[in-house]
């Protein structure tokens, strides 16, 4: 399967399941999936420009989770760079990367 249709269908799968957790009112799982999802759709965005035009965007031919994981981990450090922020919530980022790598481990299995 090639990349992006694994991204689209886990995109799709986080769409449902943030769905089932805005009907429950379930705070703390929204913002992770919101989160996840986001990312998630960017990574579909930048494939797409890859497609549209090859020779300016490059992304590596690998996994989609493993894809995912790298741009999380980009992000990550973004995050992690922009003074204040981390300091004012340092557990926030972290947790919901450590999440999503449970739920990515979870969907490519």
């Amino acid at each position: 399967m090639e990349v992006k249709e694994q991204l689209q269908q886990i995109f799709d799968q986080l769409t449902a399941v943030l769905s089932e957790e805005l009907l429950a009112g379930n705070s703390r799982q929204i913002t992770k999936l919101a989160l996840a999802r986001t990312e998630i759709r960017e990574t579909l965005i930048s494939l797409e420009r890859e497609e549209a035009w090859p020779n300016v965007y490059r992304f590596p031919q690998a996994p989609a989770a493993d894809l995912l994981w790298y741009r999380l981990q980009l992000r990550r450090r973004r995050w992690q760079l922009q003074s204040g922020r981390v300091e004012s919530h340092p557990e926030v980022l972290p947790a919901a990367l450590d999440w999503l790598a449970g739920e990515i481990e979870q969907l490519k299995s």
